[in-house]
């Protein structure tokens, strides 16, 4: 956005925002959606997804997507890829610029009231909270 030299980025993550009350989930007639207590991931289980799109329908965010196998893919937080209890997803642990954090909603909410910033409103609860940093490009000399 913007003229040169007065440019501006905005970068903004499309993953699954892992929502307190996902709609997703209750729409799904095989049961192939759950989130899950211990961490409030929401999940797919691909053994019973029949690929009937109907949590995509439902999602605000646009996030359950077709596969290649012919089911639903989304986030998993990394579940997926042998993610242990206390690490972060992969996303969040490759982010050059730490801008995407990983942890309990009570310490997201802590951080995100220091930077700011505030939780994404909406029917769903989405779990996730934004804070805009301003970042001060230099010019080279």
């Amino acid at each position: 956005m913007g003229r040169f030299p007065q440019v501006k980025r905005i970068f903004r993550s499309l993953s699954c925002m892992h929502c307190e009350k996902p709609a997703c989930v209750g729409v799904c007639p095989v049961g192939a959606l759950s989130k899950r207590d211990e961490d409030g991931l929401v999940v797919v289980d691909k053994g019973k997804c029949i690929g009937c799109r109907s949590c995509a329908l439902a999602c605000p965010f646009d996030v359950p997507r077709y596969g290649e196998k012919k089911i639903m893919d989304k986030c998993d937080g990394c579940l997926s890829l042998g993610r242990r209890a206390g690490d972060a997803p992969r996303c969040v642990n490759t982010c050059p610029t730490r801008a995407l954090r990983f942890g309990a909603i009570e310490e997201m909410e802590s951080l995100a009231a220091k930077k700011g910033g505030a939780r994404l409103e909406g029917e769903t609860t989405p779990s996730v909270f934004i804070a805009v940093t301003k970042v001060e490009l230099q010019e080279n000399e």
